[in-house]
This record gives C-alpha cells, sequence and structure tokens, in this order.
C-alpha cells in the first residue's frame, strides 16, 4: 500500500468516525474452514497443564481429550468444560467432541480411566458426598461441542442424549 493509499484509508476513517460509533462486524466463525469447520492451527488444539505453584514450572502437559473423526490425543476442539480435582489426587476432565470423561493422575498427567458420555459435556464436573460416599457428577447436554468440526464420514458414537451422568466413587 502507498503512502496515499494509507492517507486516503485514514482520512475516511476519522471521517466516518466523526459522524458517530462506527461498527465493525465479523462473524464468530471467520476463523475456521467453511469446509470442515476446524481451524487455522493444527493439533494438539488444546492441553491440561500442571503446575508447580512454589517454583512457576510446569510439572506436565497432556492434550486435553480428542476429536472425534482426527485422533484420540490430539486435544479437543475448541474445549469449553474445566477439571475438577479431587484431595484424591485424581483430575476430571469431560470433553465434547470426542464425548469422554477422563481422570487422570494429578502427579504425572497420565489417564487412568475414561468414560464415554452419552453426549458432549462443556460444563464443569462436580463432586459431593452422600452417607460417606463421594459421588461425581457431570452435565451432559452440548453435542458435539461449540464449533464442531464437520467431518465426512461420520465417526460412530453413541446416540445423543441430555443428561446428568453421576458415577460413585470407590471407597478408599
Amino acid at each position: 500500500m502507498t503512502r496515499e493509499q494509507a492517507a486516503a484509508l485514514r482520512s475516511a476513517a476519522q471521517a466516518a468516525a466523526a459522524q458517530g460509533p462506527v461498527r465493525y462486524q465479523a462473524p464468530y466463525d471467520f476463523m475456521l474452514s467453511p469446509s470442515n469447520g476446524m481451524g487455522a492451527m493444527g493439533p494438539p488444539w488444546s492441553h491440561l497443564t500442571a503446575y508447580d505453584l512454589n517454583t512457576g514450572e510446569i510439572k506436565w502437559r497432556v492434550p486435553d481429550g480428542g476429536t472425534a473423526g482426527i485422533g484420540a490425543d490430539v486435544g479437543a476442539h475448541f474445549p469449553r468444560g474445566a477439571p475438577l480435582v479431587t484431595a484424591g489426587g485424581l483430575v476430571f476432565v469431560a470433553t465434547a467432541q470426542d464425548r469422554q470423561l477422563r481422570a487422570y493422575d494429578r502427579a504425572d498427567g497420565k489417564v487412568l480411566w475414561s468414560y464415554t458420555l452419552p453426549g458432549g459435556s462443556e460444563g464443569i464436573p462436580a463432586t459431593y458426598e452422600l452417607g460417606g460416599r463421594q459421588y461425581l457428577a457431570v452435565p451432559v447436554a452440548a453435542g458435539a461441542g461449540l464449533f464442531a468440526p464437520r467431518l465426512d464420514p461420520a465417526p460412530s458414537l453413541p446416540p445423543l442424549e441430555r443428561a446428568y451422568v453421576v458415577f460413585a466413587l470407590p471407597r478408599r
């Protein structure tokens, strides 16, 4: 762009601003591929990262789930849930696009257990105690998640349901 072109654009912008507020619009998905809904950057798309809060160093980092149709350890594409850490050393995280709830070892980030949910979860797991037993509740209602990729052929997943899935944790 030449200096004259830049000056003309600046002048036009100043004239528009002098007339009142200028509203700029961009679609929410402007950075996603129109053919498959995937972002411009490749995997891993998300990580779980554990920090040593005394030193600020990273203790471990693992991909945060997977994306159905792409892979199990590529990280969820636009995850919106959050982890729940228990006093017993477990980190529970549910990801919408692969419909998985995982229990990670807080010490090293290894997956200790996983469960296929009846739908995607973009919520935060909750834990509670009842009658001396600890329970874990997971909200399930997000389909394949916000900004889910549009891949063909569609991966084979169980039918979609909306529910709270509750697990009784093993007694210590």
